[in-house]
């Protein structure tokens, strides 16, 4: 049973008038505390900005030399990933499998997202009692999506991008229940978010063999940028950047860094390089900033016990920032406002249409800290004010309003460990305060 309060009316012929006024006072506070939600994005704007070019001298030096992360970005990407995922948040029996494709491809002038991915929603019974059967497909759906950013010299961009997803209860089986959702994203704004991934392999090599003592001298700033760059070429030539490992690129790295005559002779370093550099990133590392201004066109179509549309439009402002503090820890922030208006029509007797709104602002923050190749801690929080406002209309018996708002708080933690290679399991915790209710969940998840 929900624990917000709705307030039902029957208003006679004669009070639509004030039925209407009710309304437009409605949509006058909303938008007042939407310029409240502005203004405060704006300074939370101008604060963070200042406080990133205050904090470009603390970023860690990688380096005896003081070369940090950012100045080690590839903007010259074409990679592929391919990931298969399991995750039992809703207990083991009732276990998630999915499958995710990503492609992205950047240069100076442009950044590209493609993604598609498949998910299925299983129930297994454990219980011969149970009426299910031991083993069903509960639901199935499909996406894809692209987001193309275009840039001029002065990293001002356009942005369009759509993603669009088709899914069914019931596995593949009776296909008269199939809900589709569907958007159009334009966007503008200023800034880049670029990748310091393949700089972070570069320096967890040259660590290793410091710790090890191979290493004979610190790398030069133009010895590391060399390196990076083969890196990056290296891995822009795999299939799928998380799934192959060729280990001609080890021995194209060490003979790169025997050049730069730093390793010690009568060593074998092979070893201690392919330790160091097989497992990739389990997140981007990325640095930069970036201001965004998006307005997102939505439509929603379901069909299950009777005809049901939504259609609405999504508007968002967001600033954020990325730091690659250290070869270890990633620190992102991002400030966002937004508003959103969604019409739905229902094919019931009773039910004819409603209208909501929604407005909110809001702050996350995200710590990651990899404490080695192959163990990451991560902590995020967000804080922020959400609006919601919404009306419907039934036929013949009258109107109802439902409206909440308040301040709210999310908290979380996860876990992740590579098993190997191509396998990492997580576990998470996640805790969601609002005035009305608390809330608390646990995740766990594969992915191989």
């Amino acid at each position: 049973m929900s624990v917000f309060k709705r307030t039902y009316f029957i208003p006679e012929r004669s009070n639509n008038k004030q039925h209407q006024n009710s309304l437009q006072f409605k949509t006058l506070t909303m938008k007042k505390l939407l310029l409240f939600f502005l203004a405060c994005l704006v300074y939370n704007t101008n604060y963070a900005q200042d406080k990133s070019n205050s904090d470009t001298n603390e970023l860690q030096p990688i380096t005896t030399t003081g070369i940090s992360l950012p100045q080690l970005i590839t903007t010259q990407l074409n990679r592929s990933e391919l990931q298969f995922g399991i995750n039992l948040s809703e207990g083991l029996e009732q276990p998630n499998l999915s499958i995710q494709f990503k492609k992205f491809i950047s240069d100076q002038s442009k950044q590209i997202s493609l993604n598609a991915g498949a998910n299925l929603r299983h129930r297994i019974s454990f219980d011969r009692s149970d009426n299910f059967d031991f083993y069903s497909i509960e639901s199935i759906s499909m996406d894809v999506g692209a987001d193309l950013k275009l840039f001029n010299s002065n990293d001002y961009f356009i942005q369009f991008g759509t993603q669009n997803s088709i899914g069914k209860p019931g596995g593949l089986s009776n296909f008269d229940y199939i809900y589709t959702n569907n958007a159009l994203t334009i966007g503008f704004g200023k800034g880049r978010i670029d990748f310091v991934n393949d700089a972070v392999a570069a320096v967890t090599i040259t660590d290793k063999l410091k710790e090890l003592g191979v290493l004979s001298r610190e790398l030069t700033e133009q010895e590391y940028q060399i390196l990076v760059d083969r890196i990056n070429d290296l891995k822009n030539r795999r299939a799928f950047v998380n799934r192959s490992y060729p280990l001609t690129e080890v021995e194209e790295i060490h003979d790169l860094l025997s050049t730069f005559n730093v390793l010690k002779e009568g060593i074998n370093t092979l070893a201690i390089i392919d330790d160091a550099y097989k497992y990739e990133p389990m997140i981007d590392r990325t640095t930069g900033s970036q201001f965004n201004v998006q307005a997102t066109g939505t439509y929603h179509r379901s069909n299950f016990l009777t005809d049901y549309t939504r259609k609405g439009v999504y508007t968002q402002i967001s600033y954020a920032i990325h730091k690659p503090i250290n070869s270890k820890w990633q620190y992102n922030r991002t400030a966002s406002t937004y508003f959103s208006i969604s019409e739905s029509n229902l094919t019931d007797p009773t039910f004819s249409e409603s209208t909501l709104k929604r407005g909110g602002i809001r702050l996350n923050n995200d710590f990651h800290y990899l404490v080695d190749t192959r163990l990451r801690i991560s902590f995020t929080s967000g804080i922020g004010y959400n609006v919601i406002d919404e009306s419907y209309i039934y036929d013949p018996f009258g109107n109802s309003i439902y409206d909440n708002k308040g301040m709210f708080l999310n908290l979380g933690s996860e876990l992740e460990y590579q098993i190997s290679r191509t396998m990492s399991i997580n576990f998470g915790l996640n805790l969601n305060i609002t005035p009305d209710y608390n809330f608390t969940g646990l995740h766990m998840g594969l992915k191989f």
